[in-house]
């Protein structure tokens, strides 16, 4: 009976020790400080490993504070975590019969660690005499942190979340990259490989929890989640109001806004907001009266393509910068009510608002600081828009082949202001041909879908310094010796864009490089889109023999811009917008 007891007493002990072992090891193993030293050589053969062993081995390294002995490892903590990474990152080698011997070194929270106890690695550790591995493998953990960042930040959010798990040391170094972001773009993470990859709303849960402390700009579609439109914007509304304390832009495209409880966060979220836009969203007039109510530091709003909405929403924003009402069914009433109660208003976007009337011209016209304007497929029952050109401010427009014509260009050939021109489907007749040439203050202009006299329109393009952006894509008539004429004439130009021009080739290259070689700076330089044209081909074709040094004097670019009628083709004038407005929002085919 006392055999049994006594027996039961020292099991009891064991147990004991055993526990306590197991929490020694794994407070140590959570120590940044702490090496695991695998219970194998490199070649496999095993070592006894003792105290003294380490002791004697390790003590140039730097004080040892702790050593923990187990069967298949052993765990030493030293006194300075910089001893630690320069124990690790050196060849450690005892002495045995058969000569010396590498010691397997990690961290202790290395992924050679399982569940605390260090497993002998599957792969030859051997290293060469400069210490690298001979195979690669592994070798990452001995980076330091500057180089594991760089490494890891060609991940994107999606996949950092994953690599965080995979020790200590991973995850330390994936949140101090999470802290650079500013810009959360989940319709990007629900792409793979250019393929559409939804989001689950855990990991959306996740992606916002980590990176919505640091993020300023917040940007999802309800086609990059799994989830009904309701349930996305239910979890993704809650993550921010926790998370998002930063927040100032916001873009949602497709929700449905109409849950109530989803109202509530929202309007907690718009209270700091100072760029909204909700396309394409489903909401209601006094849905969007309360929303915007909440926002008290609103600047810009942009509702386009909800055309539900008649405008009676206009009545309670004012103090705006710009607005965004393309694609909506305003009523004429509320547009001049918020044109008068807006003077400050410096960019309007009314395409395709076909309500758009004389009266709405009229009270356009009196927003004398507007600066940036787009009217395209507009007031079928206004006959004249030359007075465009009186708005004193304006400097970015864009408009259709309708509105413009010679009169209204040549008001502008004589205004100093404007400075980008984007013109769609362009017919050039008449005395336009002239008065294109004469437009001679222009920084910016573009060309799109013409036809008709472009090619004569652009042969009597004047001298012209102030042009710096040239966009005339997927016109076939041009050819080489007009465009290098017309690059001639235009000493300040450092981007053309001739993808789809299929005509030019090389030719264009040697005819224009001496002109840039003798006018361009030593930095300076024109870049070229020359995607889908017999000059790409030729270039991506050429031998040594076909060999053209550039000199650093022009940049191709082969890849195709296809034109899109979206903000940031206006170059909006406050920078600290503009990489807001360069997210692409337009539709993209989703696979269930």
């Amino acid at each position: 009976m006392e055999k049994s007891e006594s027996s039961e007493h020292n099991f009891a002990n064991k147990t004991a020790r055993k526990c306590k072992d197991l929490e020694e090891a794994e407070e140590a193993a959570l120590c940044s400080s702490t090496i695991s030293v695998s219970g194998y050589y490199s070649d496999y053969s095993r070592v006894l490993i003792t105290a003294q062993m380490l002791l004697s081995s390790f003590h140039q390294d730097g004080p040892i504070v702790r050593v923990i002995l187990h069967k298949s490892h052993a765990l030493l903590t030293f006194k300075d975590i910089n001893d630690a990474r320069s124990a690790i990152r050196k060849n450690h080698y005892l002495d045995t019969l058969d000569g010396k011997k590498k010691l397997i070194l990690v961290p202790a929270d290395g992924d050679c660690c399982v569940g605390g106890i260090l497993q002998p690695l599957k792969f030859n550790d051997q290293l060469e005499p400069d210490g690298k591995d001979v195979n690669g493998a592994h070798s990452i953990l001995k980076l330091n942190d500057n180089c594991l960042a760089k490494i890891l930040s060609f991940f994107n959010l999606r996949e950092l979340i994953t690599l965080e798990v995979i020790c200590d040391r991973f995850q330390q170094v994936c949140r101090s990259i999470y802290k650079t972001h500013r810009t959360l773009n989940l319709n990007e993470l629900a792409l793979k490989n250019g393929r559409p990859s939804r989001l689950t709303l855990k990991e959306t849960e996740k992606i916002v929890q980590e990176v919505g402390p640091f993020v300023i700009t917040l940007v999802a579609s309800k086609k990059s989640f799994f989830a009904t439109s309701k349930q996305t914007l239910r979890t993704i509304s809650s993550s921010i109001s926790m998370s998002c304390k930063k927040l100032e832009n916001i873009l949602l495209v497709g929700f449905d806004l109409t849950n109530a409880r989803n109202q509530r966060k929202l309007n907690q979220i718009f209270a700091t907001i100072k760029i909204i836009k909700l396309q394409r969203c489903r909401l209601t007039e006094e849905l969007l009266k309360k929303l915007l109510r909440s926002a008290k530091c609103l600047e810009f709003l942009d509702v386009s393509q909800n055309s539900e909405l008649t405008g009676e929403f206009l009545r309670t924003i004012h103090g705006l910068w710009g607005i965004d009402l393309s694609y909506c069914m305003i009523e004429p009433e509320h547009f001049v009510n918020f044109c008068e109660s807006n003077p400050q208003l410096r960019y309007l976007n009314i395409m395709k608002m076909n309500t758009f009337d004389e009266t709405c011209f009229g009270a356009m016209k009196n927003l004398e600081y507007l600066e940036g304007l787009a009217i395209v497929e507009v007031g079928y029952t206004i006959t004249d828009f030359s007075s465009l050109a009186d708005l004193p401010s304006l400097k970015h427009l864009r408009m259709d082949s309708r509105i413009i014509n010679g009169i209204l260009l040549e008001n502008f050939a004589n205004c100093k202001h404007l400075e980008v021109l984007d013109v769609i489907d362009l017919h050039v007749e008449g005395n336009m041909v002239e008065q294109f040439a004469n437009l001679k203050y222009l920084r910016v202009l573009k060309i799109n879908e013409a036809w008709g006299n472009v090619t004569e329109m652009l042969e009597q393009f004047q001298v012209n310094s102030h042009l710096r952006e040239l966009h005339i894509a997927d016109i076939s008539s041009f050819t080489d010796a007009i465009l290098i004429e017309l690059i001639k004439k235009c000493t300040g130009l450092r981007y053309i864009d001739l993808s789809l021009c299929y005509e030019i080739t090389t030719d264009l290259l040697r005819g224009i490089l001496p002109h840039l070689l003798e006018t361009l700076g030593p930095e300076e330089y024109l870049e070229m889109r020359v995607g889908n044209t017999q000059l790409s081909e030729q270039i991506r074709r050429a031998n040594d023999d076909d060999f053209i040094d550039l000199h650093g004097k022009i940049k191709l670019d082969h890849n195709v811009q296809k034109t899109k009628y979206s903000l940031e083709d206006l170059l909006l004038f406050n920078e600290d917008y503009h990489s807001f407005y360069s997210f692409d929002t337009d539709d993209k085919e989703w696979e269930d």
